[in-house]
């Protein structure tokens, strides 16, 4: 198994863990031991290499396993451990940040937490806007956190703010993968 010898080796750019622990939590509780020792590898991994981008991407991973697995309170404490690491510190791109904040707003959508989802949606929204990256407002502007405008009900706005976000993308193309800020120095 490729991620068994990556381990080995101790190399965490050929170790495709961050896939692995997605797919593996998918199975439900009879894959959960297994779900919870790549958790734990990829952890040891990530705390001896002492890179801030693999501990942010290894709580990516472990808030994704507890989501998909519908333990989002257990979720939760992962993925704001990764928002939390600044982005200065990481060489990723942007979906990174982008799937953390869809990771955090899907838990409080199924935990019932609509206000919480409310006030952090329009933020994520003006980050994504910031940093330019347009599968953030795409990702931010429909589907699950389009939400809060029903939640306040409101469905114009919710029909206008997709047209909108939908149109300048249209307009504007731009890099879906576009590096984090600190990515370029880190290269």
């Amino acid at each position: 198994m490729p991620c068994e010898a990556a381990t080995r080796a101790g190399s965490l750019a050929r170790w495709p863990w961050r896939s692995a622990i997605g797919y593996v939590s998918t199975g439900g509780g009879k894959t959960w031991t297994q779900t919870e020792a790549l958790i734990a590898r990829a952890g040891h991994l990530a705390d001896r290499a002492g890179r801030p981008d693999a501990l942010a991407l290894v709580s990516t991973a472990t808030a994704m396993a507890y989501l998909l697995a519908g333990r989002y309170t257990e979720s939760q404490p992962h993925a704001a451990r990764a928002r939390e690491i600044p982005l200065s510190e990481r060489t990723g791109l942007a979906w990174e940040i982008d799937l953390v904040q869809y990771i955090e707003l899907s838990n409080l959508a199924n935990m019932g937490e609509l206000k919480a989802l409310c006030q952090l949606t329009p933020k994520y929204l003006l980050d994504a806007q910031r940093r330019e990256d347009l599968f953030g407002e795409v990702n931010m502007s429909t589907s699950l956190p389009n939400l809060r405008w029903l939640i306040v009900d409101d469905p114009h706005e919710a029909r206008r703010e997709v047209v909108e976000v939908m149109s300048a993308r249209r307009r504007a193309p731009r890099s879906l993968g576009r590096p984090t800020p600190g990515s370029a120095a880190k290269g």
